[in-house]
């Protein structure tokens, strides 16, 4: 199984980082790397919310990914899985944590999958690059966000 692990330290509080993450059907908001996103169930979030996610198109190929949340600790961290998509992946798992304080947080994130397919296999390395290069811009995209808007607030 690959993994791609990943973390990013924020001047916000931990109770700020976790809003956003916990904003399930909207990634797109705050993830660049998410064309559009949105719940394809009525529970917002929580174990059993299913998200879609489109991505960006891959060798001309439109991406996609659907996503259940199979464990949920409020205000610390959640975990889901894959349950479908249209990228050369299965068995994809993914683990979001947040700590910290009033002042700072951290979130962490923990992704593993295999590769699906003979295209899977053969862009094995591709792939890994890939995915650690949207995590990281994905958590810059989300401390942007977070301590941009506590400077437009003050």
């Amino acid at each position: 199984m690959e993994t791609v692990i990943q973390s990013v330290t924020l001047n916000t509080s931990k109770k700020e980082a976790w809003k956003v993450l916990a904003d399930f059907g909207n990634a797109h908001k705050y993830f660049n790397g998410i064309e559009n996103a949105y719940l394809m169930t009525d529970q917002q979030t929580g174990v059993g919310t299913v998200r879609h996610c489109d991505l960006p198109s891959m060798m001309g190929m439109k991406q996609y990914i659907d996503e259940e949340i199979t464990d949920w600790v409020e205000g610390e961290e959640f975990t889901y899985v894959v349950t479908n998509t249209a990228a050369p992946i299965k068995d994809g798992i993914a683990k979001w944590r947040v700590e910290g304080d009033e002042t700072q947080s951290t979130i962490h994130v923990d992704i593993r999958y295999q590769p699906k397919g003979l295209m899977g296999l053969m862009m094995r390395g591709k792939l890994q690059k890939e995915f650690n290069k949207q995590i990281k811009a994905g958590l810059n995209d989300i401390k942007m966000l977070l301590e941009n808007a506590g400077k437009l607030a003050a």
